[in-house]
């Protein structure tokens, strides 16, 4: 929670027109972002061990 608090902030800051709208689209990308690198990194982790315990 607090570092969702931390990028709208940031967020907000850096962007000149400060269109609600826009913020939310922005921060709904950032935690898509976020969302796809967690997907990619528990499946990675899933095939490394996986394979680790073939050998």
């Amino acid at each position: 929670m607090n570092v969702m608090m931390a990028v709208s902030f940031y967020v907000n800051e850096r962007i000149e027109q400060t269109g609600l709208a826009e913020t939310s689209l922005l921060l709904e990308s950032i935690l898509q972002a976020q969302q796809a690198v967690m997907i990619a990194t528990v499946t990675a982790s899933a095939a490394a061990s996986t394979n680790s315990s073939n050998n």
